[in-house]
């Protein structure tokens, strides 16, 4: 499982704000494990469980991330999909791409999409679709964003 972790560094206003993609494991659903990566230094220590996304600075936070896995995609590299909202781009929608769903490359085409709050990604045929609540906080609504499968 792929989620959301929340760093413990203060803001200005004395919360939390670092948001990161994680891994954790489970044999049955409902322990779950989160798994020493050594992937990335956070707090001075790699012992973590947050996935490596390069193409991003340390200060680029996360604010949603949904993941899909196409086993069956003839470009290793490309196998697990990541649709992602980053503040680097004012939220709009971004993708990453892995082999292994642990270590990430963003697309050198973000953003690819306008503001979205993902919860959701699916393939039909050869579209991707994304659902989500887009607009801006006085006006959200739900949307769901399509487009068809491409290299970008």
């Amino acid at each position: 499982m792929w989620h959301l972790g929340l760093g413990d560094r203060e803001g200005e206003d004395g919360r939390a704000h670092d948001l990161f993609v994680c891994y954790a494991t489970s044999q049955d659903g409902v322990n779950w494990e989160k798994p020493n990566l050594g992937l990335v230094e956070y707090g001075g220590s790699t012992h973590n469980n947050r996935v490596l996304i390069r193409g991003l600075e340390e200060s680029d936070r996360h604010y949603a991330a949904v993941i899909l896995y196409e086993p069956e995609d003839p470009d290793p590299s490309r196998r697990f999909k990541m649709v992602l909202e980053l503040a680097k781009y004012h939220a709009q929608l971004s993708v990453a791409y892995s082999a292994d769903g642990l270590e990430w490359d963003v697309s050198p085409n973000n953003p690819v999409g306008p503001l979205l709050e993902m919860s959701g990604l699916t393939k039909v045929d050869d579209t991707y679709i994304v659902c989500g609540q887009g607009g801006t906080a006085a006006g959200r609504k739900m949307e769901v964003r399509g487009r068809s499968m491409n290299r970008s």
